[in-house]
Order: structure tokens, then C-alpha cells, then sequence
């Protein structure tokens, strides 16, 4: 294949052409004049790109194009513009021709095959959030599964594109690497393989009839060091689904129905057939050597990812300080003196509500079809703390629970996964379970600025997508919005559990929006966000929508609970509240979503002892006429202060109005009654 260029212009200097695309298409920098031509070309095998490097001056050219010459013999005068021929250009070529007749030209000549182009990984870095002060941050490197290949290296050279398996060890970290062996039998390795089949050697084992997990068993089994499964129907190979019944330690892929074949030919010749799927090595700026690292404080770490020795791609992580809201302790009462046998109430604040489902028939109607699931950019968030699977947590359907065109759901899967699905639209699903009664943050996306549209699932602020086959169909939404019901099919039951934060947006949210705004409550009004619900209305029977376009009717009865956490000192309590009846400095401790804890100031209670009921005694019979005076006084002993007593004295004669009096005063503070005599000390009477 040859490469030329030609100009009509009398250029000079230099001017580079690069095609990404096996020569269908090209982009130039630089420029040209004066009278000398020449092209010389460069093959980048990570990136597949052909570099054409052109210095050039000639009269009477040709047009400024590039042509492609697939005959060698072929006239200048009469060329083909440069198309793509479906060939690898594979090797770096060298200058063939420089002119001829009155037109100068020249080119480079890329033989297919003599090299396996690489590929630059594509990578995508995940950091985390961690407690403010702690140590415990992870950063994570994701390899894109486009990236990934399966490769004989002999003999001959080719490249398969894989699907992984989501049991077994990761290929990423645990490559498939060695002889592969095709065994052939009837069963489909669905019965066990006589012992030592595969020793050493991988296993490439047909599809059908049985779960991948035992066809990967019983190759393991027999000393498999990796399985192959050949698709049985035609186009790309699919992520294998798990069924968590067999121990799985080796590495699982699988290959198209067409790739199968190409190594079966191959062991027939016969030969013995060598491959590896991409093996990466990583480094990270702290010197680790791994795909994920660990006790990581706040900052920023990047990683270098290396594919098959060569091609290097790199990204940052980062590890996000998170600083929790700050408590207070809120008193029913503005004293802080007690008697005895009085207390007082305190309330944490902030308390934050969620809404709490039985999984059995409560959940909430939002009577509305919110916005377009399938031929548009969505997000779906919340948070949920559940122990269950197989449930809905929002749901797009007509609610009458039979699966059908246009329903779509986002969901917990039977392993304990989110998940989100349509139906005939395939799925994008997490790969990490959800289940264990924490709270956990999940949100998946959908971006379909670029057609045919990406999907992706976040799992405590992570990119965890397992699964992202979700496509557009034909068929619009069916029905309207509900949180917590089963959509009939892949989730069948109610959710159970608690869910908070839940927010619907018509837009695609990046990786950093979602990790900064699943501690944060949202601003509302927010572009793209269509609804959002906080569940801290008191009592239902509506759920609010913070943004006011959707509100929700609860049905039967969904309950509140507690989203935070809370622990008072010096008692213990783990409510939101406390009566507080003895004298200390009262602390409460909030812990939110993440575990990260917040501690109010102390706020300190006294309790004094009562005194002793006194006897009033007077100095004067308790009889007198007006003008009379009578010094009032108790007999107790008692030492008292600090607190406000009242006095009431009372005169009762048939010949005089009766007399009440009464006056509060600080103990200590003489009182003097002109009308009723010295109250030398005071009491409660």
C-alpha cells in the first residue's frame, strides 16, 4: 500500500499529516513552499495512528490531497483519494517514489499484518471521600473493557476483542496467559473433564447448555490455568453473568463465535496456540505497584498504566476531605438550673429524616412521567440502606407489575447490585453489592450527547460499572414514576429498607458532581434537575419534591426513620433526643451516611437539692388588726441559694378583707413586707 501527497502550490517547510483511522480520513498542521519534495511516514503502534511527514516545493503539481495506491504501478495522473481499506497499518514504512513526469510526488508503503498494532489503555482513575483527619482513602484505576483484548501471539499475530466474567478473578490484575487446549466433547464442559485435561494450559470451552461458573469449575478442576468461552451466536462477545455457586480462582473470558473458530483452525493445523489477554502493569506516584491502593490521605495520586510493555496512558485521583455538617444542642428550655425531680429535653440538630419501607407493599406514587429513559441523557441518584434484592427502588411503568415495551427500572439485582434496565434496551449494572444494611450512595448515568450513548454505574461516588449494553428503542416511557415498587421482572419485590436523597436529573452527571454532591444536599433551583425528594415531611401522605414540579403520594403508609446516627454522653442514649436530669456537660455526636461524626459543644445542666419543707413561725399571734406588724421567719437550716422562691402570706379575719400577698427573691437579698413584718430567711411555704 502506498501512501503519496501532491500539491499545486510551490510550498516549502513542513507539513504533517495524521489519519486515526486507517487512512479514511486526515488532518494537517504546518505548511509548505519551495521546490523540493519528499514524505516520510511514522507508525505509532500504541495509539494505530500513521504520521505523514512531507517537505515539498514542486510546479505543475496535482491538488493538495493525499491519494492511496494499492498498485504500485498505477499513473499519478490518475489516483484514487485516500480511503479506508479495512487493512492494520502495521509497520513503519520507507520513501518509494519522488516524481514523475512534470509532477512530483512521493509516499510511504505500510505492509498489513507484520505487527500487531497496541492500543494506549483507556483508563479511568477513581479517588474516594474520607473522613476529615483520617488516612483510610483508597484511589482505584479502571481499565476500559474496549481496551482489553485477547492476542495469540503464535502463531501468527491477531487480537480479539473479550467479555469478562463477573466471578473469578479479574483479568486485569490476573491475566489469561498460556497454551490453550480445545477439548471438545458433547457436554459443553457442563460434566466434569477427566483429571489433568488442562493442566497448565488454558481451556477453551464452547458455550451453552449449562451457567458459565461450572463450565469454569470443572476446567479448573482440571488443572485450567484460565478459560476461554466461544460465544454461540453471532456479534461481540457479553460479560458473563454469576450465579455465586462455585468457588471460581482462575481467570474467565469469552470471544466471539468468529474468534473461536480463528483458534480452532489454528490448533487443527495442527499448532500450538499461545495468547494473553492485555497485560498491564501500574504505577502510582506513591510508589505502588497495584491497580488500587490504600490508606491514603487527602490529596491528588496519579498512576501510570502500562499496556503489554509499551503503550502508557495516565490519570489523577482524588482523595476528597469530607467535613460534616456541624452540631448543635437545642434545649426545650433556656435554663439550665434544675430542681430535683425536674429535667430537661435536648435535641440534636441537624436531625435528617428518610424514608423507610417494609418491602412488602409500601411505596410512593409520583404520578408522572419525569423524564425521557431512553433516547436522552439521565441521572438517577440516592441514597439506600437495605438488606434486601431483587427490589425496585424507581421504576418507570405503568404499575400493573407485568414486564412490557417502554417500562424501565433501576433497581437492586439478585446479587445485591445496582442495576438499571429497560425493556429491550439491556442493562447498565455495578459491580459491587449494596446489601449489607449500610447506608450506600448509587447513581447511575446515562450521557447520550454521543450517539448511541454511554452508560455508567457510581457506587459511593466510584465508577463500579460492571455492565453498560444499555441501547435505545423504539419505544417511549410507559407510564409514570415510582420510588420503591417492583417493576415484574428483574425486580420482583418491594424495597426494603430506608432510602434518602433521591434525585432525578435529565442530564449526565460527571464523576465529580456526583462525588461532591452525594454529601451535600443540593441547591435548588439546579440545572437538570427535574425532581428531588428528601423525605423529611413529618408524616405522609405526600412526598415532597424539593424542586415543586412532582410531589409524590405515599402508599400504605411508608415510615420515617433516622438517616444519621447518634450518641449522646454521659448516658449513651442513640436518639435524636434526651431528658436530661442530672447535673454534667451533656455532648451528642452525629454520625452521617459516611460515618463521618460531628460533636457539639458541651452544654452543661446543674441540679440542686430541694430544701426541706420550712415551718413559717411569727414572732405575733397570727391575729391582728390592721396597722399591726408580725416578723415572719422559717425554722430551717437548710442552706439554700441560688434558686428563686416564692413567698405567699395570707391574712384571714371576719372583720378585714383577706390579705395575699407574694414575691420572688433571690435568697441572700434581705425582704422586707412593711405591712407583714421581716421575712428573715426563705423557704418554700
Amino acid at each position: 500500500m502506498l501512501y503519496v501527497a501532491s500539491f499545486n502550490t510551490a510550498p516549502t517547510g513542513l507539513l504533517k499529516y495524521t489519519s486515526i483511522d486507517g487512512g479514511a480520513s486526515w488532518t494537517a498542521r504546518g505548511s509548505l513552499s519551495g521546490n523540493v519534495f519528499g514524505v516520510t511516514g511514522q507508525f505509532n503502534p500504541c495509539t494505530g495512528n500513521v504520521d505523514l511527514y512531507i517537505t515539498a516545493n514542486t510546479i505543475n503539481a496535482k491538488p493538495n490531497k493525499l491519494y492511496k495506491f494499492t498498485d504500485l504501478s498505477l499513473n499519478v495522473a490518475a489516483p484514487a483519494a485516500i480511503t479506508a481499506d479495512g487493512s492494520a497499518l502495521n509497520a513503519v514504512g520507507t520513501l518509494l517514489a519522488t516524481a514523475a513526469s512534470n509532477t512530483a510526488f512521493g509516499g510511504v508503503a505500510f505492509t498489513p499484518g507484520t505487527l500487531l498494532p497496541q492500543i494506549i489503555p483507556a483508563i479511568t482513575c477513581n479517588g474516594s471521600i474520607i473522613c476529615n483527619g483520617a488516612n483510610n482513602g483508597t484511589a482505584s484505576v479502571a481499565v476500559d473493557n474496549n481496551s482489553l483484548k485477547f492476542k495469540i501471539t503464535s502463531p501468527g499475530n491477531y487480537s480479539f476483542q473479550i467479555g469478562q466474567a463477573l466471578f473469578g478473578p479479574d483479568v486485569i490484575s490476573n491475566p489469561v496467559n498460556g497454551d490453550i487446549i480445545y477439548f471438545s466433547n458433547p457436554d459443553f464442559g457442563c460434566a466434569p473433564y477427566p483429571a489433568g485435561t488442562f493442566a497448565g494450559k488454558v481451556a477453551l470451552i464452547d458455550r451453552g447448555t449449562c451457567f458459565y461458573e461450572l463450565k469454569a469449575y470443572h476446567a479448573q478442576n482440571a488443572g485450567a490455568i484460565g478459560v476461554i468461552i466461544v460465544n454461540n451466536v453471532p456479534g461481540a462477545p457479553i460479560n458473563m453473568g454469576a450465579v455465586n455457586q462455585y468457588a471460581i480462582t482462575i481467570p474467565v473470558v469469552m470471544i466471539s463465535d468468529v474468534d473461536g473458530t480463528t483458534i480452532k483452525n489454528l490448533i487443527a493445523q495442527p499448532a500450538t496456540v499461545t495468547g494473553h489477554t492485555t497485560q498491564y502493569s501500574f504505577l502510582w506516584s506513591t510508589g505502588a505497584t497495584t491497580s488500587a491502593v490504600t490508606g491514603l490521605s487527602s490529596g491528588t495520586y496519579t498512576i501510570s498504566v502500562t499496556a503489554d510493555g509499551s503503550c502508557i496512558s495516565n490519570c489523577e485521583a482524588q482523595v476528597v476531605e469530607h467535613f460534616p455538617a456541624p452540631v448543635n444542642i437545642l434545649a426545650e428550655d433556656t435554663g439550665s438550673i434544675l430542681c430535683q425531680g425536674d429535667y430537661l429535653n435536648l435535641f440534636a440538630d441537624p436531625v435528617n429524616l428518610a424514608g423507610q419501607f417494609n418491602g412488602i407493599n409500601q411505596w410512593f406514587n409520583l404520578g408522572a412521567d419525569i423524564t425521557n429513559l431512553n433516547t436522552a441523557s439521565f441521572t438517577i441518584e440516592a441514597w439506600v440502606r437495605t438488606t434486601g434484592s431483587s427490589e425496585g427502588i424507581l421504576i418507570s411503568s405503568d404499575n400493573d407489575e407485568v414486564w412490557e415495551e417502554g417500562e424501565r427500572a433501576f433497581y437492586i439485582d439478585a446479587n445485591g447490585n445496582p442495576a438499571f434496565t429497560g425493556y429491550g434496551n439491556s442493562t447498565i449494572s455495578g459491580s459491587l453489592s449494596v446489601n449489607d444494611g449500610n447506608w450506600h450512595h448509587i447513581a447511575v448515568v446515562r450521557d447520550y450527547s454521543t450517539l448511541p450513548g454511554t452508560g455508567k454505574m457510581y457506587i459511593d461516588g466510584v465508577n463500579s460499572t460492571s455492565t453498560s449494553t444499555y441501547v435505545s428503542n423504539a419505544f417511549p416511557n410507559a407510564g409514570t414514576f415510582s420510588i420503591g415498587r417492583p417493576n415484574g421482572a428483574e425486580s420482583p419485590n418491594f424495597f426494603t429498607g430506608d432510602m434518602d436523597e433521591m434525585r432525578i436529573w435529565n442530564v449526565a452527571r460527571s464523576a465529580a458532581e456526583i462525588q461532591s454532591g452525594m454529601v451535600e444536599a443540593v441547591s435548588v433551583p439546579a440545572s437538570g434537575l427535574l425532581a428531588y425528594y428528601r423525605f423529611e415531611e413529618l408524616s405522609y401522605p405526600l412526598v415532597n419534591d424539593v424542586s415543586a414540579l412532582y410531589y409524590g403520594t405515599a402508599v400504605n403508609n411508608p415510615a420515617k426513620e433516622y438517616a444519621f446516627g447518634f450518641q449522646w454522653l454521659p448516658g449513651g442514649e442513640t436518639l435524636p433526643y434526651i431528658s436530661a436530669a442530672a447535673t454534667g456537660n451533656y455532648t451528642v455526636t452525629v454520625s452521617d451516611y459516611l460515618g463521618c461524626t460531628s460533636s457539639s459543644a458541651p452544654h452543661y445542666i446543674k441540679v440542686v437539692e430541694n430544701p426541706s419543707i420550712p415551718v413559717v413561725l411569727s414572732d405575733a399571734s397570727f391575729y391582728f388588726c390592721s396597722g399591726d406588724s408580725a416578723t415572719l421567719y422559717t425554722d430551717t437550716t437548710a442552706a439554700i441559694s441560688e434558686l428563686r422562691y416564692g413567698v405567699s402570706v395570707t391574712g384571714f379575719s371576719s372583720e378585714f378583707s383577706t390579705i395575699d400577698r407574694s414575691a420572688n427573691q433571690i435568697l441572700g437579698a434581705p425582704d422586707v413586707y412593711p405591712s407583714y413584718g421581716n421575712l428573715q430567711e426563705h423557704g418554700r411555704f
